[in-house]
C-alpha cells in the first residue's frame, strides 16, 4: 500500500550519497535534490493510501473479500467478523473496543466488547469455565412442526448429492474399471522435457476410449448409438455425464473409490486448462447433481418446505429401542415418504423421482452418523471418565514435551480443553463435510497448480480459497464455543503440507475411520468380558473393565493430543491439522500398547456373533443358507425317486424298465424315509453321448426351464414324453449300481451338512452352490455350460431332461 520497499531503500540511499559528496555539481538544473524527492515520495504515499482505501472500502482489510462487520477505534481499521476474532484474539489486543457497522437482519446488536473472542452472548474465557462440558446440540432436527427446519433442508440440500439410479450405477462400473487401469498420474505428474499439453492430451484421450471400449463390451446396441461415426467432441455429454457420477458417488461414499478418485479429480483438473480444453475440442466438467438443483429443474422445491420431510428422513437407530418402537418409526417414516411423493407429484417430477430425492437427504443423516457422532461419542467419554479441575490417580492427562515422544507441555486442566476443543472441531468439520466438499470440487477444478516435491513425492499445490474461507469460519465457531482457544490456529492449505483441496478432503475423512474402532472397542468390552477366561485376564492385567476403558481412553487422550507426528511445529504441533497428525501417529503405534489384544478380541467377537443365536434362530439362519440364491430352483427330491432315476439311467438294454421298490428305508441324520413305490417307465437308450457328460457343456432346451416353475412338474413331464416314447437321454452303464449310488452321496452323506431332508424345512426353490441342485445332497460335479451343482449320474439325467 505505502510502495515497494526496496524502491523506498534505494532513494533514502540516492539522497544519503549525494549528502556525503560535496564535490556534486549544484548548478546542475537537472539534478534532483533531497527536498524534490521528498516531496514525490510523499505525493506517492498520498496516492497509494487514496487508491487503497478506494480499493478496500466497505471490505475487510485482512481478507479483502468479505463486508466489514467491526470496526476497532485502537487499530482504525474495519473488520469482518472472522478477521476480527482471529487477530483481536490474544494480547494486549483482547483490550481493544471494537464497534458494530454491519448488522444481519436476523442478529441482535451486541453491546461493545472488550473482548475480542466473543460478543455479548460469550459465556467467558476462562479454561475452567463450563462452556464445553456438555455435548453440541445437533443441527439435525428430527421434530416436525418448525419452519426452521424446511429452511435448513433448502439450504442444505445445495450440497446433497442424488443418489445414483440403476442406470447410473452401470456407468459408475464402467468408470471405476477404466480408472483402475489407467496410469494418468504416472504419466502425466512427473518430470519430463516432454510436452506437458501433450502427455495430457493423449492420457485423457486414451481414458475416453478405454471407456468407450467398455460401454460397448457391456451393451452393443447402446456403443454403437453412442460411438458409432463420432468423435469424442460428438459425445461430449456422455463423457460429462460420466465423470460426474464419479464424482458424485465419492461425496455420498468417502470409503469408495480410494485410489481412482484422485486420477479422476488430477484429469478433470488438467482437462479444464483452456489450452487442453481447446486442444481436445470438449468440455469434461459439470456441476453435481444436487437435491436442490434437481427439485428446482422440476418445480419441485416446494416438498422440502413441508414438516413432514422430518419424519420421511429421520434415520431410524435401534440402540435401546425395543421391535415394536422400531416398527413403528418404519412404518411413520414410510408413511411420511409415500405421502409426499403423492402430494408433490406432477407432470416434470414424478413420486419415484421424489422418493430419491427424500433417500437421498437420509444418506447425509447417514453419513453423519457414521462421521460426526463418534466426534459425540468420544466427547461423552472425555467428560465421563475426566475432570478438568482434578485428576485421578494413574489417569492424568498432564503431558511434557521430550517425555514418552510428546512434543507439548500441558497440564491436565490444559490438555483437557484442548482435547474437548479439538473433538468439537472436527464434529464441526464432519457436520459441514458435503458442504465443503462442494467448496473442494470448486477450487480443485477452477485454480491452476504446480508441482512441487513436498518430502512425500510431487505433489499439486493449488490455492483453495473457498475451501480456506469455510474452514475459517468453522474455526471461528469453534473458537466461539471454546472461549478462549488453546495453541495454534494456522490451517494449513496450499502448502507442502496440505497441498491442495483434495488432500484436505481426504484428511479429515480418516477421522470417522480412527474413532470407531476405538469406539466399538470400548463397547464390546462388556460383551468379551462374558468370557472366565478373557475376564480373568483383563481384571489381572487392567484390574477391571472400568479400569481398562480409561486406560485406552487415557492413553489416546494423552498421546493422540500431543503434537508429535513430525519433527518441525509447522507439520505436527497445536496448528489445526496438526492435531490430526498426532492422531495418526498414535494409530500407527497401537501394536505396541499394552491393550492392543483388547480391540482383536473385540474385532473377533463381531465375527463370532452368530456363534451366540438361540436355537430358533440357527434354524432360521440355516434355512436361509439352503435359499442362498441358485440360479436352478429344481425341488428336491425323495430318496426313492433318486433310486429309480438311477436304475433308468443305469439300464443296460433299450426299452421299457421296470422297477419295484418296497420300504425303502434310508437312516441319515436322524430323519428315515420310508417309501413304497411302483413305477412303469419307457426309456429310449441309444450308444449315443449326451451333450451333458461330466466335463461338457450344456446343451439349451426350452423344455422344463428351471427359471419358470417347479422341478417337479418338469420331471413328470419328462415322464410323460417318455412314456410316449419321443426321446430319452444317453448315458450308457459305465458303472455298476451300487457304485453309482455310493458316487451319488446318498451312503457318504454327512449327519451334520445341511440339507433339505437333515433340516425337516421342506425344499428349497434356491439350493445352495456346494448342494445338489436336483436332489439337495452334497454337489460333487458341476455343469461347465450353467455351473449348477449335481451328486453324481443320476441327478445330471434329470438335470438333462429339464435344462
Amino acid at each position: 500500500m505505502w510502495g515497494n520497499d526496496a524502491d523506498r531503500k534505494h532513494r533514502l540511499e540516492e539522497i544519503l550519497q549525494r549528502e556525503d559528496h560535496d564535490d556534486l555539481d549544484d548548478n546542475d538544473p537537472n539534478q534532483t535534490t533531497a527536498e524534490d524527492i521528498a516531496k514525490a515520495d510523499s505525493a506517492q504515499m498520498d496516492e497509494d493510501l487514496a487508491a487503497a482505501q478506494a480499493t478496500a472500502e466497505g471490505f475487510c482489510v485482512e481478507c479483502k473479500d468479505q463486508e466489514s462487520f467491526y470496526s476497532c477505534e485502537q487499530c482504525a481499521e474495519e473488520f469482518c467478523e472472522v478477521c476480527y476474532a482471529m487477530l483481536h484474539r490474544t494480547g494486549n489486543r483482547t483490550r481493544h473496543i471494537k464497534k458494530e457497522i454491519f448488522k444481519p437482519d436476523n442478529r441482535d446488536t451486541p453491546v461493545p466488547s472488550v473482548n475480542g473472542m466473543s460478543t455479548s452472548t460469550s459465556k467467558g474465557s476462562s479454561l475452567s469455565g463450563e462452556t464445553l462440558t456438555e455435548l453440541p446440540e445437533s443441527k439435525v432436527i428430527i421434530s416436525s412442526g418448525s419452519s426452521t427446519f424446511g429452511d435448513w433442508v433448502i439450504d442444505r440440500s445445495k450440497y446433497i448429492p442424488m443418489r445414483l439410479d440403476l442406470t447410473e450405477r452401470k456407468l459408475l462400473r464402467l468408470l471405476e474399471a477404466a480408472l483402475n487401469v489407467s496410469e494418468y498420474t504416472d504419466k502425466v505428474d512427473i518430470l519430463s522435457y516432454t510436452s506437458k499439453s501433450k502427455r495430457i492430451v493423449h492420457q485423457i484421450k486414451d481414458l475416453c476410449a478405454i471407456i468407450s471400449g467398455l460401454v460397448v463390451a457391456n451393451d452393443y446396441r447402446r456403443g454403437q448409438e453412442l460411438f458409432a461415426d463420432k468423435s469424442f467432441e460428438d459425445n461430449e455429454e456422455f463423457f460429462q455425464v460420466i465423470f460426474e457420477i464419479g464424482r458424485r458417488h465419492k461425496i455420498m461414499n468417502p470409503e469408495k473409490m480410494r485410489s481412482a478418485y484422485g486420477k479422476l479429480m488430477y484429469m478433470l483438473m488438467d482437462s479444464n486448462m483452456e489450452e487442453i480444453e481447446s486442444t481436445l475440442g470438449f468440455n469434461c466438467v459439470i456441476p453435481i447433481k444436487t437435491v436442490y438443483s434437481y427439485l428446482q429443474e422440476r418445480d419441485g422445491l416446494d416438498v422440502l418446505k413441508n414438516d413432514l420431510v422430518a419424519d420421511a428422513t429421520k434415520e431410524i437407530i435401534s440402540d435401546g429401542k425395543n421391535r415394536h418402537q422400531i416398527q413403528q418409526e418404519i412404518k411413520k417414516k414410510e408413511w411420511a415418504i409415500e405421502t409426499l411423493s403423492r402430494k408433490y407429484a406432477n407432470e416434470n417430477l414424478t413420486p419415484d423421482e421424489i422418493k430419491v430425492c427424500l433417500y437421498s437427504i437420509g444418506d447425509n443423516h447417514s453419513f453423519l452418523r457414521t462421521n460426526r457422532d463418534p466426534c459425540d461419542k468420544m466427547l461423552k467419554y472425555l467428560t465421563m471418565y475426566f475432570k478438568p479441575t482434578s485428576n485421578e490417580e494413574g489417569f492424568s492427562l498432564a503431558i511434557r514435551s521430550g517425555q514418552q515422544g510428546a512434543r507439548l507441555t500441558h497440564g491436565h486442566e490444559t490438555q483437557y480443553w484442548y482435547i474437548n476443543q479439538t473433538l468439537n472441531l472436527w464434529r464441526e468439520i464432519a457436520h459441514e463435510m458435503f458442504y465443503l466438499w462442494t467448496l473442494s470440487d470448486l477450487d480443485m477444478l477452477d485454480n491452476d497448480y504446480r508441482l512441487r516435491d513436498t518430502g512425500q513425492g510431487l505433489q499439486r499445490l493449488q490455492y483453495c480459497p473457498n475451501v480456506s474461507k469455510a474452514m475459517h469460519t468453522i474455526l471461528h465457531k469453534a473458537q466461539q464455543k471454546a472461549g478462549m482457544w488453546i495453541g495454534s490456529s494456522v490451517i494449513h492449505l496450499g502448502d507442502s503440507n496440505v497441498p491442495n483441496a483434495f488432500m484436505f478432503i481426504d484428511k479429515y475423512n480418516q477421522v470417522a475411520r480412527i474413532l470407531n474402532p476405538i469406539i466399538l472397542t470400548l463397547e464390546k468390552i462388556d460383551s468379551i468380558a462374558q468370557d472366565e477366561g478373557i475376564h480373568a485376564y483383563i481384571r489381572d492385567t487392567f484390574g477391571g473393565v472400568n479400569n481398562l476403558r480409561k486406560t485406552i481412553v487415557c492413553d489416546f487422550f494423552r498421546m493422540a493430543f500431543d503434537g508429535s507426528g513430525a519433527d518441525n511445529f509447522f507439520s505436527a504441533g497445536s496448528c489445526i491439522d496438526g492435531r490430526l497428525t498426532s492422531a495418526w501417529n498414535w494409530c500407527s503405534q497401537i501394536e505396541k500398547k499394552a491393550f492392543f489384544p483388547i480391540f482383536l478380541l473385540t474385532q473377533l467377537e463381531r465375527k463370532m456373533k452368530g456363534a451366540q443365536l438361540n436355537q430358533e434362530s440357527r434354524a432360521w439362519q440355516r434355512k436361509q443358507y439352503l435359499d442362498s440364491l441358485e440360479r436352478d430352483n429344481f425341488v428336491a427330491r425323495t430318496e426313492f425317486e433318486v433310486i429309480i432315476a438311477t436304475a433308468e439311467a443305469t439300464a443296460a438294454v433299450p426299452g421299457p424298465a421296470t422297477l419295484n421298490t418296497t420300504a425303502f428305508d434310508v437312516a441319515q441324520g436322524g430323519a428315515t424315509v420310508g417309501a413304497q413305490a411302483t413305477t412303469t417307465t419307457t426309456s429310449n437308450i441309444s450308444n449315443g453321448t449326451s451333450s451333458h457328460q461330466l466335463g461338457t457343456r450344456v446343451r439349451s432346451s426350452g423344455r422344463g426351464n428351471s427359471m419358470d416353475g417347479g422341478g417337479v412338474e418338469a420331471a413328470k413331464s419328462n415322464t410323460r414324453r417318455r412314456g410316449r416314447g419321443h426321446g430319452g437321454v444317453s448315458l450308457p452303464p459305465t458303472k455298476p449300481f451300487k457304485a453309482l449310488i455310493l458316487e451319488s452321496g446318498i451312503a457318504s452323506q454327512d449327519p451334520t451338512e445341511p440339507s433339505y431332508l437333515t433340516t425337516e424345512m421342506g425344499p428349497s426353490r434356491y439350493p445352495a452352490r456346494r448342494l445338489c441342485s436336483v436332489c439337495g445332497w452334497r454337489g460333487l460335479y458341476s455343469c461347465n455350460r450353467c455351473g449348477i451343482r449335481y451328486c453324481g449320474l443320476p441327478c445330471l439325467k434329470v438335470h438333462q431332461d429339464t435344462r
